[in-house]
């Protein structure tokens, strides 16, 4: 009788121990997913502030999800490369505008380096930036593009992100003009996350030529992630190369359809 208490009470002790690391597991996995979140929340109020008649409903999860992906291919690095790669590259080219991206309304892209001596984050708009290689609204004007960047403290996401921007540049298509350099000095944390954005508008001229603004028309803006640097304790991590999922194509049988002649 007093073996059957015994291992009824092991089998209980053992259950509520089973059940105490689940409860762990789970404390851990919220605490992790409330990080992502929280990074996430930071990088869509600054994509969204900068312009927020471009914002989709789906551009938060859509954060959050590349954000999961980011942090279970850290999970996979050695204790060596812990500190010395990094996947934050994967949000690299996420557009806020799902109609228009830095790619669909300008032929070219700037250069985006950090100087991990100076701490700055260099943008270099090229000389040659091969106008004739797009097409244009026949009332094109000029394009403005500013750039600005969002450090995250990786370790405590809550805490307030350090920010900076460039002033306005336009570009006036065909003319190449000259190649700019312009560099932002943000203050860092121990281990920060920072992200680059570039937001470039067209501007256009009235029906009479007069004057010019800019379109609020979803194919003339684009609000993209440009850029992404990891740098912990004064280091610079490397980028871990990550392969872009493309967007979808349709299914069809190359084998039918119509004819050519």
């Amino acid at each position: 009788m007093d073996d059957l208490i015994n291992k009824f009470i092991s089998k209980k002790l053992r259950k509520k121990g089973q059940d105490y690391q689940l409860s762990e597991n789970s404390r851990v996995t919220a605490q992790d997913f409330g990080q992502l979140s929280t990074i996430a929340s930071k990088i869509y109020q600054h994509l969204t502030t900068l312009s927020p008649r471009l914002k989709a409903g789906s551009t938060f999860n859509e954060l959050v999800a590349l954000l999961r992906e980011m942090r279970n291919r850290d999970q996979t690095l050695s204790n060596e490369a812990v500190d010395e790669y990094t996947h934050i590259n994967i949000l690299e080219g996420f557009p806020l505008n799902k109609r228009a991206s830095w790619n669909t309304i300008l032929p070219w892209r700037p250069q985006i380096s950090f100087d991990i001596d100076r701490l700055e984050v260099k943008v270099t708009l090229p000389q040659q930036k091969n106008w004739t290689l797009q097409s244009y609204p026949p009332r094109l004007s000029r394009i403005g593009m500013t750039f600005h960047l969002i450090v995250i403290n990786r370790t405590d996401p809550k805490e307030k992100a350090a920010t900076a921007h460039t002033t306005m540049v336009f570009e006036n298509p065909p003319k190449e003009g000259k190649s700019l350099t312009t560099a932002m000095r943000p203050d860092l944390f121990k281990d920060s996350l920072i992200i680059v954005i570039g937001k470039a508008q067209y501007y256009l001229f009235n029906m009479q030529a007069t004057k010019d603004g800019p379109s609020e028309h979803n194919r003339y803006n684009a609000t993209d992630i440009m850029a992404t640097f990891h740098v912990r304790n004064g280091t610079l991590l490397k980028n871990k190369p990550v392969a872009h999922k493309p967007f979808p194509l349709p299914r069809f049988d190359p084998s039918s359809g119509s004819e050519w002649e």
